[in-house]
């Protein structure tokens, strides 16, 4: 066994989320027709698989964007024309005050409650633990 931090072995044991991914993997290593609609992927709908297809190929076409998109980096917030039109949706569709700081894309919901729980749960700076909600009246 490598040596590696605790971090390393608590991220590198089999988990729920392994376990199912592993699954879904073996299911489409299978050669029947099989509709994924688990582990986070989105449903192949034929729709919106085409919309998709669409915007490949405008990408693909339109002159240098292709390269930009898969050789550039975007701020660590990421995409700020996309999260400009994201947080007007917001805003248009709900009435929801959200402003552009108030958005961060990930790629992923996995990564994103990733980075969430380490932020807030655990030790904090000084010794102190996150705070926790009480559950049934009891701490």
């Amino acid at each position: 066994m490598v040596n590696v931090s605790r971090f390393g072995k608590k991220i590198a044991q089999m988990s729920g989320i392994s376990r199912l991914m592993d699954d879904l993997g073996d299911a489409l290593a299978e050669s029947r027709n099989i509709l994924m609609l688990g582990g986070g992927n989105p449903a192949h709908i034929p729709r919106v698989q085409e919309h998709f297809r669409e915007s490949m190929l405008n990408l693909l076409e339109n002159g240098g964007e292709f390269e930009r998109t898969i050789g550039n980096y975007g701020p660590p917030q990421g995409n700020k024309e996309f999260i400009k039109a994201i947080s007007r949706l917001l805003a248009n569709e709900f009435g929801w005050d959200i402003q552009s700081k108030n958005i961060a894309l990930t790629n992923g919901s996995q990564s994103a409650f990733f980075i969430l729980f380490n932020m807030f749960a655990g030790a904090f700076e000084g010794g102190a633990a996150a705070m926790r909600p009480a559950v049934n009246g009891y701490d």
